[in-house]
């Protein structure tokens, strides 16, 4: 749980750095293991499934696949295949097809459930007189359920082919969708969508969402600490009645109690928290909608440093700041980095006395 795994796209022939270090100081042994990319199709088994948008075709071939499923049709349980995933917005009639194109005869095997434990809901070879030799499975679809589409071929053919999803409106989820997917982010501005998102985390009753106390489709943030002050987090503007929960550190686990903020109305139908931040720390950031609201927006973050001659915030700018910064200071403590550079030394008296001249 407290490793780290990084993927990204490699070019051949390329030299690539490699740093492995620890969280706030942390050392010990352990494992860099590196895995050599996959020579298939990311959609090559049932894991690797590509999104379906509704309507859109997305061109595959079988030829040099493995097999990794099933079907209960055109003898092809055994035949290569590749996979992919729907997931509609709405219930009702979805219509899963290659009848665009298709250089082979196809089968297409439709599966409810997790890969590992699933079960089929439809199948079939040939559609005859709709389009010869190709396939159509018509199915009643429910919103938000995951359907994985198998394609494979006849008796184990292969070739080229189209496949698409028709009637369930469906589309991508962000990449962020879940929290263990959650998307690093500095402070600004920060663009997102919850559109296709499902809902991730918890119900919080100390939330005063207007008599619904969840937060629905959301998507996920992590907030790496630059800021020593106030932290403000908000959604205003954004096209849809949001809400956003705020945790303290990282991971997905044990929400309600890291739960720091949450937020409903403030500004508009949109939302803004304000915490009190630690520089070096983490920060977990969920934004959903209100009773299944979805759209795009941004996220902005803000910092305000603290009054920095009142160094002991105790309310008032006088000797005492000038004793509490130099104890901290003569120790070399990060509190005494005022200029917030990374360093204690001489700039950060300069500017510590700067703002208690100023009297703040």
């Amino acid at each position: 749980a407290n490793g780290s795994l990084v993927s990204f796209n490699a070019a051949a022939n390329t030299s690539y750095l490699v740093r492995v270090g620890g969280y706030n100081g942390a050392t010990g042994q352990g494992t860099l293991t590196i895995a050599a990319p996959s020579c298939g199709p990311t959609n090559e088994t049932c894991a690797g499934s590509l999104w379906l948008t509704d309507g859109v075709n997305i061109t595959g071939s079988t030829v040099g696949t493995t097999n990794d499923g099933t079907a209960s049709c055109g003898n092809a349980a055994g035949a290569p295949d590749l996979w992919y995933r729907y997931r509609p917005v709405s219930s009702g009639s979805t219509t899963f097809t290659t009848c665009d194109l298709a250089s082979y005869d196809t089968v297409i095997s439709i599966f409810t459930g997790t890969c590992g434990a699933l079960t089929e809901a439809g199948c079939n070879d040939d559609t005859n007189g709709a389009c010869g030799l190709r396939s159509t499975v018509t199915l009643t679809t429910s919103a938000g359920t995951d359907y994985y589409v198998r394609v494979s071929g006849y008796a184990g053919a292969t070739g080229a082919f189209k496949i698409k999803a028709v009637g369930g409106g469906g589309v991508a989820p962000p990449a962020n969708d879940d929290c263990a997917n959650r998307s690093g982010i500095p402070l600004g501005i920060t663009p997102f969508s919850t559109v296709g998102a499902t809902t991730d985390g918890p119900t919080h009753t100390s939330c005063n969402f207007r008599g619904n106390n969840n937060i629905t489709n959301d998507v996920w943030f992590n907030y790496p600490s630059a800021c020593d002050g106030r932290l403000t987090i908000a959604t205003c503007g954004s096209s849809f009645d949001t809400k956003i929960a705020v945790y303290d550190g990282y991971g997905c686990q044990n929400y309600e109690a890291r739960l720091l903020a949450c937020s409903d109305n403030d500004c508009g139908s949109q939302s803004s928290v304000t915490i009190d931040a630690t520089a070096h720390s983490f920060y977990t950031i969920r934004v959903g909608g209100f009773n299944g609201a979805t759209g795009v927006g941004s996220l902005t973050l803000t910092c305000v440093l603290p009054c920095i001659g009142d160094f002991n915030q105790d309310g008032g700018v006088d000797g005492a700041d000038v004793a509490a910064f130099f104890a901290e200071w003569e120790n070399g403590r990060s509190t005494a980095d005022v200029n917030q550079d990374g360093g204690v030394d001489g700039n950060d008296v300069i500017t510590f006395f700067s703002a208690w001249e100023a009297g703040c």
